[in-house]
Protein backbone atom coordinates (compact mmCIF):
# COMPACT_ATOMS: atom_id res chain seq x y z
CA UNK A 1 0.00 0.00 0.00
CA UNK A 2 1.09 3.58 -0.56
CA UNK A 3 -0.37 5.01 2.63
CA UNK A 4 -2.34 4.05 5.71
CA UNK A 5 -3.93 6.03 8.54
CA UNK A 6 -3.17 4.98 12.11
CA UNK A 7 -4.22 6.57 15.38
CA UNK A 8 -1.35 8.89 16.32
CA UNK A 9 -2.19 8.70 20.01
CA UNK A 10 -1.80 4.94 20.04
CA UNK A 11 1.48 5.04 18.09
CA UNK A 12 2.85 7.77 20.38
CA UNK A 13 1.87 5.92 23.51
CA UNK A 14 3.67 2.86 22.15
CA UNK A 15 6.65 4.88 20.88
CA UNK A 16 6.12 3.64 17.31
CA UNK A 17 5.63 6.84 15.25
CA UNK A 18 7.62 6.35 12.01
CA UNK A 19 10.00 9.07 10.85
CA UNK A 20 8.23 9.40 7.50
CA UNK A 21 4.75 9.86 8.98
CA UNK A 22 2.49 12.80 8.26
CA UNK A 23 0.33 14.11 11.06
CA UNK A 24 -3.29 15.02 10.36
CA UNK A 25 -3.46 17.88 12.87
CA UNK A 26 -7.16 18.40 12.36
CA UNK A 27 -8.01 14.91 13.61
CA UNK A 28 -8.32 13.92 17.27
CA UNK A 29 -8.42 10.25 18.29
CA UNK A 30 -11.30 8.38 19.84
CA UNK A 31 -11.23 8.61 23.65
CA UNK A 32 -8.60 6.29 25.20
CA UNK A 33 -7.35 5.23 21.75
CA UNK A 34 -4.17 3.19 22.00
CA UNK A 35 -4.32 2.69 25.77
CA UNK A 36 -4.05 -0.84 27.09
CA UNK A 37 -6.07 -1.52 30.22
CA UNK A 38 -5.93 -4.50 32.53
CA UNK A 39 -8.74 -5.35 34.91
CA UNK A 40 -9.05 -7.83 37.72
CA UNK A 41 -11.61 -8.89 40.27
CA UNK A 42 -12.04 -6.21 42.91
CA UNK A 43 -11.51 -8.70 45.75
CA UNK A 44 -8.24 -10.07 44.27
CA UNK A 45 -5.83 -8.04 46.41
CA UNK A 46 -2.74 -9.89 45.24
CA UNK A 47 -3.45 -9.08 41.59
CA UNK A 48 -4.43 -5.51 42.46
CA UNK A 49 -0.99 -5.08 44.08
CA UNK A 50 0.69 -6.38 40.91
CA UNK A 51 -1.37 -4.09 38.69
CA UNK A 52 -0.75 -1.06 40.92
CA UNK A 53 2.98 -1.74 40.67
CA UNK A 54 2.94 -1.69 36.86
CA UNK A 55 0.36 1.08 36.42
CA UNK A 56 1.62 4.08 34.40
CA UNK A 57 0.03 6.96 36.28
CA UNK A 58 0.18 9.51 33.42
CA UNK A 59 -1.57 7.10 31.06
CA UNK A 60 -4.11 6.22 33.76
CA UNK A 61 -4.91 9.93 34.21
CA UNK A 62 -5.18 10.55 30.46
CA UNK A 63 -7.45 7.54 29.93
CA UNK A 64 -9.62 8.46 32.90
CA UNK A 65 -10.15 12.04 31.71
CA UNK A 66 -10.86 10.97 28.12
CA UNK A 67 -13.30 8.26 29.20
CA UNK A 68 -15.07 10.60 31.61
CA UNK A 69 -15.47 13.09 28.74
CA UNK A 70 -17.01 10.37 26.57
CA UNK A 71 -19.28 9.12 29.36
CA UNK A 72 -20.54 12.63 30.10
CA UNK A 73 -21.24 13.11 26.40
CA UNK A 74 -22.98 9.68 26.49
CA UNK A 75 -20.75 8.58 23.64
CA UNK A 76 -19.72 5.24 22.30
CA UNK A 77 -18.21 3.64 19.22
CA UNK A 78 -20.83 5.03 16.85
CA UNK A 79 -20.81 8.60 18.16
CA UNK A 80 -18.44 11.12 16.51
CA UNK A 81 -16.71 12.22 19.71
CA UNK A 82 -12.96 12.56 20.03
CA UNK A 83 -10.65 13.38 22.93
CA UNK A 84 -6.99 13.58 23.79
CA UNK A 85 -5.55 14.23 27.25
CA UNK A 86 -1.79 14.58 27.61
CA UNK A 87 0.30 15.03 30.73
CA UNK A 88 3.16 17.49 30.22
CA UNK A 89 5.08 17.89 33.47
CA UNK A 90 2.66 19.33 36.01
CA UNK A 91 0.07 20.26 33.37
CA UNK A 92 -2.72 18.28 31.78
CA UNK A 93 -3.75 19.42 28.31
CA UNK A 94 -7.17 18.30 27.09
CA UNK A 95 -8.71 18.61 23.63
CA UNK A 96 -12.14 17.25 22.85
CA UNK A 97 -14.57 17.50 19.96
CA UNK A 98 -17.96 16.42 18.69
CA UNK A 99 -18.93 16.42 15.01
CA UNK A 100 -22.12 16.02 13.03
CA UNK A 101 -22.23 12.84 10.96
CA UNK A 102 -22.13 14.90 7.77
CA UNK A 103 -19.21 16.99 9.05
CA UNK A 104 -21.09 20.29 8.71
CA UNK A 105 -21.05 21.06 12.44
CA UNK A 106 -18.20 20.71 14.92
CA UNK A 107 -17.76 21.74 18.51
CA UNK A 108 -14.42 21.76 20.30
CA UNK A 109 -13.10 22.31 23.78
CA UNK A 110 -9.49 22.91 24.83
CA UNK A 111 -8.33 23.21 28.40
CA UNK A 112 -5.01 23.23 30.20
CA UNK A 113 -5.07 22.49 33.92
CA UNK A 114 -2.82 21.17 36.62
CA UNK A 115 -2.43 17.40 36.69
CA UNK A 116 -3.64 17.53 40.28
CA UNK A 117 -7.02 18.77 38.92
CA UNK A 118 -7.62 15.69 36.75
CA UNK A 119 -10.44 14.22 38.85
CA UNK A 120 -13.65 15.44 37.22
CA UNK A 121 -11.79 17.20 34.38
CA UNK A 122 -13.46 15.12 31.66
CA UNK A 123 -16.91 16.07 32.91
CA UNK A 124 -15.96 19.74 33.18
CA UNK A 125 -14.68 19.71 29.58
CA UNK A 126 -17.78 17.91 28.29
CA UNK A 127 -20.01 20.39 30.09
CA UNK A 128 -18.04 23.28 28.52
CA UNK A 129 -18.47 21.75 25.07
CA UNK A 130 -22.18 21.11 25.57
CA UNK A 131 -22.68 24.71 26.76
CA UNK A 132 -21.70 26.02 23.32
CA UNK A 133 -24.67 27.25 21.27
CA UNK A 134 -26.04 24.35 19.22
CA UNK A 135 -23.95 21.60 20.84
CA UNK A 136 -26.73 20.23 23.06
CA UNK A 137 -29.07 20.09 20.04
CA UNK A 138 -26.47 18.18 17.99
CA UNK A 139 -25.74 15.62 20.71
CA UNK A 140 -29.47 14.91 21.03
CA UNK A 141 -29.71 14.42 17.26
CA UNK A 142 -26.73 12.04 17.40
CA UNK A 143 -28.20 10.09 20.32
CA UNK A 144 -31.51 9.69 18.51
CA UNK A 145 -30.09 8.52 15.15
CA UNK A 146 -31.21 5.19 13.77
CA UNK A 147 -28.99 2.79 11.86
CA UNK A 148 -30.13 0.59 9.01
CA UNK A 149 -29.06 -3.04 8.55
CA UNK A 150 -25.97 -1.92 6.56
CA UNK A 151 -24.75 0.38 9.35
CA UNK A 152 -25.81 3.58 7.61
CA UNK A 153 -27.30 6.42 9.62
CA UNK A 154 -30.96 7.17 8.78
Amino acid sequence: MDAIIFAKAGLERLGLVPDNSEVLHWMLPAPAQGIIGIACREEDNEMRDVLNAINHQETFIAASVERQFMQTMVGGCSVPISALAQVNGSELEFKGAMHAYDGKLAFEVNRVMLVSEWTGAGKICADKLLAQPGAAVLIEEIRNKNWDEKGVVN
